[in-house]
């Protein structure tokens, strides 16, 4: 969903989630996690089988 993805990227809320990072992420690398840095915007990937969403959380 393009709209969700561009929300994502200047208002994102605490807690939700997009199933696809927007483009030019940065992964950044702190302790034993793994964050995407999108912009003012940070993602924290959760796994569930197969599949992964990226939840919008506190940077790091």
């Amino acid at each position: 969903m393009v709209a969700g993805t561009t929300a994502a990227i200047t208002s994102a809320a605490l807690g939700s989630t997009v199933t696809t990072l927007p483009a030019g992420c940065s992964t950044v690398f702190s302790g034993n996690l793994t964050y995407f840095q999108c912009g003012s915007v940070w993602y924290q990937p959760r796994y569930a089988g197969t599949g992964v969403t990226y939840v919008v959380v506190n940077a790091p």
